[in-house]
């Protein structure tokens, strides 16, 4: 899921397009810094989960607790801002990966390297509320869906 052009927190002072280097660069120094970032969701590819125009609270997050099933806000290859859900972590000679993909979405992303995840969506503002979207049981919960989808579709 992309994000949209409105974001909360201490935005950058220039205007900027979320998937440019200037948000990418912002929303990792707050993270570094140990600040919650908060944004404005553009796209339908983590419906029902995050729909089109909600915000979305973000933390920091060690690459090292990433666990399938957290939504992360990460830097692709290409440089450009996506909150996706983890659906698995393969490691290489050249390190971990992760592999994500929005829930509405048929197909995986490109994996890239866990240090690429900048942070952890946390929460969700839907309709005056704050709706949390980490849970101790949603990892296990969303770790057996995926294999369950995986095996379906014979992969």
């Amino acid at each position: 899921m992309r994000m949209s052009n409105q974001f909360k927190t201490n935005p950058p002072k220039v205007e900027t397009d979320l998937c440019s280097l200037d948000f990418l660069e912002w929303a990792e120094m707050e993270l570094i810094h140990n600040r919650k970032i908060k944004l404005h969701i553009g796209g339908g590819s983590m419906s029902p989960t995050i729909e089109n125009g909600e915000i979305v609270s973000v933390e920091p997050a060690d690459p090292s607790s990433i666990r399938i099933g957290d939504i992360v806000l990460l830097s692709t290859l290409s440089n450009t801002a996506l909150i996706h859900r983890v659906v698995s972590i393969e490691a290489d000679p050249y390190g971990q990966h992760v592999v994500t993909r929005g829930d509405n979405c048929k197909f995986e992303d490109i994996p890239v390297p866990i240090e690429r995840v900048m942070g952890r969506a946390v929460a969700v503002e839907r309709n005056g509320e704050t709706i949390p979207l980490v849970r101790p049981e949603t990892g296990l919960r969303l770790s057996i869906r995926s294999l369950l989808l995986r095996d379906r579709n014979g992969k």
